[in-house]
């Protein structure tokens, strides 16, 4: 794991714990390390993420919100 990853894992993790999962802020820090993830070569876990996130997005963020849709195309 690279240092990226780590400190978004943690943020992610820390983020879930104080604000809840259906915090905008992190679903924000979902998305992006769900894209680090794919983009490090791990694509299955991060298009794992963004499905587990996306419903999240749905509901919190809208249909149309910039880290909903990325959510949405990485996990197709």
């Amino acid at each position: 794991m690279t240092a990226t990853e780590d400190q978004a894992t943690r943020v992610r993790q820390t983020r879930t714990v104080r604000l809840g999962a259906d915090h905008p802020c992190t679903i924000v820090i979902s998305c992006g390390l769900a894209r680090i993830l794919a983009a490090a070569g791990r694509l299955e876990e991060g298009q794992l993420l963004a499905a587990q996130v996306l419903p999240a997005a749905v509901r919190v963020l809208g249909e149309h919100n910039v880290h909903t849709r990325r959510l949405r195309e990485l996990a197709a």
